[in-house]
């Protein structure tokens, strides 16, 4: 009997203690996941940038305005769990600028803003590497933070 995926029943542990609230940030997160990968694959790349770097219609706070209250941080960092754990373990690629979009419309959905970036670093085998990011009110929430990678879309976050 072959012991591949022995790390399956540590996952479904996990899974198995989580809250209705994470189960639901979760089913969000993969349906905006599954929601992108589409819209990836048959719209053109410039409208996918006009998409990522539209102005947030948000109603809430901006992306830098100030200090984030704590419960919208835990929120934020909620959202950001859910995405890269969907991303992780779905069956389709989940690349940056996918999780990117995904992030985007759920952020829209709840009226808040976002920073989106992309970037890039040459000190790599191969010369190139492009990575993209998205913050909200100063947390990361898909793609880290862009260390190491030099912005080339996207505004530089102040601080």
């Amino acid at each position: 009997m072959s012991r591949e995926g022995t790390a399956a029943p540590g996952l479904w542990r996990k899974l198995a203690r989580l809250r209705l609230a994470d189960w639901s940030e979760l089913a969000t997160a993969s349906l905006a996941l599954a929601r992108a990968r589409w819209d990836f694959g048959r719209l053109p790349d410039r409208d996918i940038l006009a998409m990522l770097q539209a102005p947030p219609r948000s109603r809430g706070p901006g992306p830098e305005a100030g200090p984030v209250d704590p419960e919208l941080r835990a929120r934020l960092m909620r959202l950001s769990w859910a995405l890269t754990l969907a991303a992780r373990y779905l069956p389709w690629r989940t690349d940056c600028l996918i999780q990117c979009l995904a992030a985007r419309s759920i952020l829209d959905r709840r009226g808040l803003g976002h920073d989106f970036f992309i970037g890039a670093r040459r000190d790599v085998p191969g010369g190139f590497l492009a990575h993209a990011w998205m913050g909200s009110s100063g947390v990361p929430i898909v793609g880290g933070t862009g260390e190491g990678f030099d912005v080339i879309l996207g505004r530089e976050p102040r601080g």
